[in-house]
């Protein structure tokens, strides 16, 4: 029999005393424990709400016919009176077959001058069953009288519809036989389509297509324009469309004038070094601006207006490079040899 050394049979006592001292301790504590309060629940009951009085009794005094003749009844206010709309004209017939005509007044009162019809109606002047036939006036013209409500006349001319949008404002058209191009200012240009045309296509059926006029080819061999007539309906069709291209751009390029014009005064003083020749230059340019009449329609008040901002340039110009007293401005002497030779009804005085 294998025997334990000493100090650990020692050891093992002194746990075992231990954890019995703990347990005990354990026990005890859980036997002095206070017990916890339980909760008691309580339900809150409202109180029922009294029953209402019952109301007071109603005394009823029944009255005989002598007293209650006696007694007169509240009178309701009177509704102010309405004006009477005037009625609208209706066809009457009477039972002999004979119309009369009964018109409406007009809202005022006065005697009537029409009659009441007494025999009974006649369907064939009613409009619809059981109406009558309205013979009043329109309070207003109608659409066809007047433009309608809501529209302004067209301003411009109406696109014809055959010209295209282009590059720089330009206008095309593809005529199958022929290309037509609008200039800005409204010319137009007119290129004839070959007469051979071949065209490949990844179709297996149609590999190869094209086309040949042989009257275009023989017509074309002989000087003659095959296609005249369409051209000149298209120039036709397409005139007033074309010159409101050509007066928008005018109307632009009038605009710009003043633009121009002082790009001009610079290339004329800078051409030469001579102020002789520069002045000169100056004056021609100031006699050149066209002078408009009277401005009669929009167009030559445009004209008008360029030509006066074409001339303050060309004043403004010599009045800052030739300003007065300098040593190189116009003399008297200068500007009456000018206006002398000057094709301008204005008289040219740079000075005032």
């Amino acid at each position: 029999m294998l025997k334990l050394p000493a100090s650990v049979s020692i050891s093992a006592a002194i746990h075992i005393v231990v954890v019995a001292w703990v347990g005990a301790r354990e026990l005890a504590d859980r036997g002095d424990a206070t017990p916890q309060p339980r909760l008691t629940e309580i339900e809150i009951i409202a109180p029922k709400s009294p029953e209402p009085a019952p109301p007071p009794p109603v005394d009823v005094q029944l009255l005989d016919e002598s007293t209650t003749q006696a007694i007169e009844p509240p009178r309701a206010p009177a509704a102010p009176k309405k004006k009477q709309a005037p009625r609208a004209a209706a066809i009457e017939s009477r039972g002999t077959g004979s119309a009369t005509i009964e018109t409406s007044g007009t809202g005022t009162t006065g005697p009537s001058t029409g009659r009441e019809p007494t025999g009974p109606r006649s369907p064939y002047f009613d409009m619809r069953r059981g109406g009558r036939a309205d013979l009043t006036l329109p309070s207003s013209r109608d659409d066809l009288d007047r433009a309608p409500a809501g529209t302004s006349p067209r301003q411009g001319v109406a696109p014809s519809g055959q010209l295209e949008d282009s590059a720089g404002g330009r206008k095309k058209s593809h005529q199958d036989v022929f290309v037509a191009k609008v200039e800005r200012d409204g010319s137009v240009r007119i290129t004839d389509t070959r007469n051979l045309q071949a065209e490949l296509s990844w179709n297996p059926a149609k590999l190869l297509s094209g086309r040949f006029d042989v009257t275009d080819y023989l017509m074309r061999k002989t000087k003659n324009d095959p296609y005249a007539s369409r051209k000149l309906k298209f120039l036709d069709e397409t005139r007033d469309e074309r010159v409101e291209l050509g007066k928008q751009w005018r109307q632009q390029q009038l605009q710009q004038t003043a633009m121009i014009m002082r790009k001009n005064l610079e290339r004329a003083w800078a051409q030469s070094p001579d102020f002789a020749a520069k002045k000169q230059a100056l004056f021609e340019l100031w006699d050149e601006i066209v002078e408009p009449k009277r401005t009669v329609d929009q167009a030559d008040e445009v004209l008008a207006e360029a030509s006066r901002a074409a001339r303050k340039a060309v004043i403004g110009f010599i009045r800052a490079h030739l300003p007065r007293g300098s040593a190189h401005a116009y003399s008297e002497s200068e500007l009456v040899a000018l206006n002398a030779k000057k094709q301008s009804s204005a008289t040219f005085s740079p000075y005032e």
